[in-house]
Parts: C-alpha cells; structure tokens; sequence
C-alpha cells in the first residue's frame, strides 16, 4: 500500500501518528482519530460546514467576495466582473472568495459548487487576520456525499459478499466500491488537515486527476508518492475495519492488485484502533478539536 516495510521506522510513525493509532509508542493522541468534538468554533483546530459552500456576488453568504481594492493598479479587474476559477484556465483573473467567520481563503477551487466535488478542505489563511487557531483548517461536505446511500461504515451490510455496496453511479465493486461511503469522503478530507497536509498526488493513469481509485493507489511506484497521497491512507483505514468482519484482500497477486476481497472466518481481525481506548491517550499529547456547523 505504502510502497515501503515495517523496517522503515519514519513511514511506519508517519502512518500511524496521522490516522492516530495507539500502536505509535512515539507519539500516540493527536491523530485523526485522537479529534475530540468543542463546541467552541474558536479553538477548533478543524471547522465542519454540510452547506454546500453557499456563494454570493452580493453577500449574506458564508463565501463573499474579496473586496476590491480602494486604489485600483491600472488594468486592474473588479472581482464581480471575473470569472469564476477554471483550471482549464489557470493564468485568467479569477474571482477571490473568503470565509470572514474563518478568515480562510477559498483558492483556486469553486468548492461543492464544482460538479461531482465530493467535499473540499481550505486551509489558505486571509491575510492580515489574528485571534484564530494557527492550524485550522475548514472542511465542506458537499450535498453529492450527504446524499449517498451508505454514510458510515457502520452502514456498510454485513453480508459476506458486500453486494449491497456496489455504487450505481459507477458500477464500482471491491475496495473501489468504499469510496461511495461518506465517512470515506470525510477520511479522505482528514488528510488534507494541518499539520500533517496529505496530499492528493497526480493520478498515474490521468495526470489532469487525482490518485483517487485502488488503481491509481497500487499503481504509484515510489513510496514518498504512497506516503504523500491521501486515498492510500483511506484505504488502509478501510482495510483495518474490513479486518473486523473478517475481510482481507486476496491473496492472489493479480486479484490483491484489482482490490478483491475475499471472506476469512479464521482470518485476522485485529482493530487498529483497538488495543487501548483513545481516552486513556488524550492526555498523553496533543489533541486536536474538530466543530462542526
């Protein structure tokens, strides 16, 4: 998955301090998994919106428009007058939106409002804005992921062939068929958090995607490519789970590579994050804090 061995003692941590395993005797409790909900927006480390990124030339919206300038340069253009970003289009004047209750920057992203955006992470600070976590980092889930079938892995069916979790959409089956799970979009997104920032590495098949499928995950042939890309992550994660209904990849190279999955009563079913309970680690490090809207 990773590209690398156990032997390598910096990607094994790495791994393990970001989804948060307890398994890390270097740095357990501040992990994805080590998140503990405030309800104090302010102190929240990761902020959680399910608005669709709502827009607004006029104002009244959570995204407004960057104010023009009071001085102008000569040839400058007026943001409501640009256009909106199109990566087709990268050096275009494009319109700048900010989240004043944030002050967090969208960048070159329309958010939720881009066709089939699953959700979107902002981490760009405004400029000039004090009086906010240093880290923090907001998190949409767009109405394409809400309106999934299947939200959690929980409600993921427990029949031994997982046929219900087939995706209609894209026909999607094995490892592939998770990304329709919500909690595999909000995982996904919980990579791109600070201070770890995962990113979403160029698609080995499509250099215009992102890494995203089980393909494009086994496919990476170096490991600082595996170790930087946020789905390789995800589906470890899901793997981890899938070890607790006895699920394991196939041992079949060519199958393991496609991402079948076969039944093993006997097989392992040892949970990640198991082997001690987070609220015997939080105060071991750490801790981050997630709110949501």
């Amino acid at each position: 998955m990773f590209k690398t061995t156990k032997a390598d003692q910096n990607a094994f941590h790495q791994i393990n301090n970001i989804l948060g395993s307890p398994r890390d005797e270097n740095g357990p409790g501040w992990g994805f998994a080590g998140m503990i909900q405030t309800l104090n927006r302010a102190q929240a480390n990761v902020r959680y919106y399910c608005d669709n990124d709502p827009q607004n030339i006029n104002g009244g919206s959570r995204w407004t428009l960057r104010p023009d300038p009071p001085n102008p340069p000569p040839g400058y253009i007026p943001q409501r007058f640009r256009q909106r970003y199109d990566d087709r289009n990268p050096n275009v004047e494009h319109q700048e939106w900010e989240d004043l209750t944030n002050d967090i920057m969208m960048g070159d992203t329309n958010g939720c409002l881009d066709p089939g955006t699953m959700a979107e992470t902002y981490h760009i600070k405004r400029p000039g804005t004090a009086g906010q976590q240093v880290d923090r980092v907001t998190t949409t889930i767009c109405d394409t992921t809400l309106n999934s079938r299947v939200h959690s892995f929980d409600d993921v069916p427990a029949k031994k062939d997982l046929s219900e979790l087939v995706n209609p959409v894209q026909g999607l089956t094995n490892m592939d068929a998770f990304r329709a799970v919500s909690s595999f979009t909000v995982l996904h997104e919980g990579m791109h958090m600070l201070p770890w920032y995962i990113h979403d590495v160029e698609s080995p098949s499509d250099p215009d995607d992102g890494a995203y499928s089980w393909d494009d995950c086994m496919d990476m042939n170096l490991a600082g490519d595996a170790l930087d890309n946020a789905n390789n992550y995800v589906f470890f994660a899901f793997l981890a789970k899938l070890a607790d209904r006895h699920f394991r990849l196939s041992k079949i190279t060519s199958e393991a590579d496609q991402g079948k999955l076969v039944y093993d009563r006997h097989g392992i079913s040892s949970r990640l994050f198991k082997e001690r309970r987070w609220d015997e680690l939080l105060g071991g490090g750490l801790v981050k804090r997630w709110w949501s809207a």
